[in-house]
């Protein structure tokens, strides 16, 4: 009995992500135009389209993959591959709470547990989407930390510290700096029992070792030796050109050196000024740039409320009540330990960075809550911990048994709103009439594409455009940016194109300029607009 129950959030998980994987039947846009394409580019040995700089492909392999052993499309291998990283996370998260908690083996359960019906994350792997790798990248890094900071001589901690690096590097652009984190936090805590961080030199081996491959396939097929496209071009910025191999080693080998001085400086440090004030410190930079920018740049109240939003939903007020009041608890009583500090850190540093690149990228205020989830489960240990907390106190308050009726209230409320959100979405995308009528459009314009396109007209040659991925299968749909109907380009059979001038259709809005050289094939309404759908004749 006692190993069925141990399992449980494991079942749980499976069930759920089942359930609403046969639920989510459109794809979001990002997996329907980059990793359903290249995963199914790479099942078919089509590498020129199952790779691109601006995906960093970890993610798309791993679907590939499974697209090629199981035959299934592109779509349900997504959903497999990031499905996987997700269970995998269940075990990841109990060892982590348990090593946190000093054994503790009933929070660690229900940190699983939590974790197994978390609505964001399940949503994010029922969708293929790779923020479950991202989750899966945080939980494994964390676990080796706290590994090495209580044993720092055991090798194979850093060798999993590198393995979540490479993974991390091959996952999203954000999580480079991640990995770098990952580094500096490690020679930190191995310089605390050593002179001079080897062993944290090893992590930074294997994950550059392991990622170069990525690195030696985009300079075969893009001639830039580089895991993303983002910083190909800051290093075209310095030095006029793009990399090659040698140069992204020799760039790999300074930042790890530099990020292991740094480890060593910030020991020094510590033995002073206690480390735990980087945290606010740091919050406190990010704060005074993002400030900075919205005086500067005048930023639109309703520019600065989304923000603010996306960053309250990113925390998720459901489970942050608790969290927040188990942290400042221990705050208050000092009782916060190395551990928690460092998860505290790997959260906070996971905003701050998402935060700051697209400040610098893209000269704009935003982040979504979808960068911000993956990293949450990080502190489902804060929430199981605040609630026991909370309960403890009620109970010298309070008789047991209404204690423990508040207690069964609560977490049935928890766990309640957690599913309702799960299930929001696409139950509503079958109940509201808008919903359906929207899902019924994008059909009706893939169908129209689909019976107008002649799979014998003569194909044309596609500019090479490292910022867009465009999928190797037509017909190529050119649609108003942003707009969610561009996904009919993925049951049309075909791709989206970013160039009017390298699509077969055009779907736009009445107001827009209307293509040359074109022959309208009919109107859709859809999302409270009218859309044209033109052929481009050739």
């Amino acid at each position: 009995m006692k190993k069925f129950v141990k399992i449980v959030p494991f079942l749980i998980a499976l069930m759920l992500l089942t359930v609403c994987g046969i639920l989510h039947d459109i794809p979001v846009r990002d997996v329907a135009h980059r990793y359903i394409p290249m995963a199914e580019s790479f099942a078919e040995g089509n590498f020129a389209f199952a790779f691109h700089p601006r995906v960093p492909p970890l993610h798309t392999t791993i679907a590939g993959t499974v697209a090629f052993l199981t035959g299934v499309d592109g779509f349900t291998a997504c959903k497999i591959a990031s499905s996987l990283w997700f269970l995998a996370g269940i075990f990841l998260i109990y060892q982590l709470v348990l090593h946190v908690t000093s054994n503790d083996v009933r929070m660690a359960w229900w940190s699983a547990l939590i974790y197994s019906i978390f609505p964001y994350s399940v949503q994010m792997a029922s969708y293929g989407l790779r923020e479950s790798l991202k989750t899966f990248i945080f939980l494994l890094a964390a676990l080796s930390l706290v590994r090495i900071k209580d044993d720092s001589k055991n090798f194979v901690h850093y060798i999993l510290l590198g393995i979540a690096g490479a993974f991390a590097v091959m996952n999203r652009t954000d999580m480079v700096l991640m990995a770098a984190l990952f580094i500096l936090s490690s020679a930190f805590f191995e310089c605390r029992q050593s002179k001079v961080p080897l062993l944290s030199a090893l992590s930074g081996a294997v994950m550059t070792a392991l990622s170069l491959p990525a690195v030696c396939i985009h300079y075969r097929l893009f001639k830039m030796a580089m895991p993303d496209f983002r910083f190909a071009i800051l290093f075209k910025k310095i030095t006029g050109r793009f990399p090659d191999i040698p140069e992204y080693l020799a760039t790999a080998a300074a930042a790890l050196v530099v990020l292991l001085v740094l480890g060593w400086v910030l020991e020094k440090v510590s033995r002073k000024v206690s480390v735990r004030y980087l945290v606010p410190l740091t919050l406190l930079f990010t704060a005074a740039v993002v400030s900075r920018f919205i005086i500067v740049h005048h930023t639109p109240w309703a520019v600065v409320k989304s923000f603010l939003n996306s960053l309250a939903e990113g925390y998720y007020t459901v489970a942050g009540a608790f969290i927040v009041l188990y942290i400042l608890w221990r705050l208050r009583y000092r009782k916060l330990n190395t551990c928690e500090v460092l998860l505290l850190t790997l959260v906070f540093a996971n905003t701050v960075f998402n935060i700051l690149a697209i400040i610098w990228n893209q000269n704009m205020l935003y982040v979504s809550s979808r960068y911000l989830h993956p990293a949450m489960p990080l502190l489902f240990c804060f929430f199981v911990c605040g609630v026991r907390d909370v309960y403890e106190f009620i109970c010298r308050h309070l008789p047991l048994r209404w204690a423990n009726a508040l207690l069964v209230l609560a977490v049935t409320g928890i766990a309640g709103a957690m599913l309702a959100h799960l299930f929001q979405t696409p139950l509503r995308d079958r109940v509201k009439n808008r919903s359906i009528m929207q899902r019924k459009k994008v059909h009706t314009l893939a169908a129209m594409i689909r019976q107008d396109f002649k799979s014998d007209s003569a194909d044309f040659p596609l500019k090479t455009d490292i910022r867009h991925y465009v999928g190797a299968k037509r017909p190529r749909l050119y649609c108003t940016a942003g707009n969610k109907i561009s996904v009919a380009a993925y049951f049309a059979g075909g791709s989206l194109v970013f160039e009017p001038e390298n699509a077969d259709y055009i779907a736009i809005c009445d107001q827009e300029k209307i293509p040359a050289n074109s022959v309208q094939i009919g109107t859709i309404r859809a999302h409270k607009r009218i859309f044209k759908v033109w052929r481009v004749n050739r």
